[in-house]
């Protein structure tokens, strides 16, 4: 159950979104993609095997997006963050140690401001504390 669902939201739902959307991408020869992953897409961890296996598929797609894409002028960029302070973590981790979800944010805003002929593939994203 956990596995359906995190492949769900993580995989699928990425992959029929940009499904929908990548025509009119490409019609309009321009666009920016922002998928966001995990640093447990690059290295597994204990007891994370489904959400591991998900982002790795993040990963995955991602790179290989990029490289269809980037002939019709569209950026595919992925952001790579490790630790986010969410609702998910349970009970507040100090603040200087975990990104925040407006980290993540400025990563994106960042990305896609860009001028047209520059593009950031990944951003691997870590908080100041962690030895990653």
């Amino acid at each position: 159950e956990t596995w359906d669902e995190l492949f769900n939201v993580n995989v699928r739902a990425m992959f029929y979104l940009t499904h929908l959307i990548v025509p009119k991408m490409i019609a309009a020869k321009r666009g920016d993609i922002v998928n966001i992953g995990s640093t447990a897409g690059l290295r597994g961890f204990a007891g994370g095997t489904a959400y591991s296996a998900s982002k790795f598929a993040v990963h995955g797609f991602t790179e290989a997006l990029q490289k269809d894409l980037r002939r019709y002028g569209i950026r595919v960029t992925g952001i790579i963050p490790a630790n986010v302070d969410n609702d998910l973590m349970g009970e507040n981790p100090p603040p200087d140690t975990y990104l925040t979800p407006g980290d993540i944010g400025s990563a994106v805003v960042y990305a896609v401001t860009l001028p047209p002929h520059a593009s950031v593939h990944h951003m691997l994203m870590v908080g100041m504390a962690e030895d990653w």
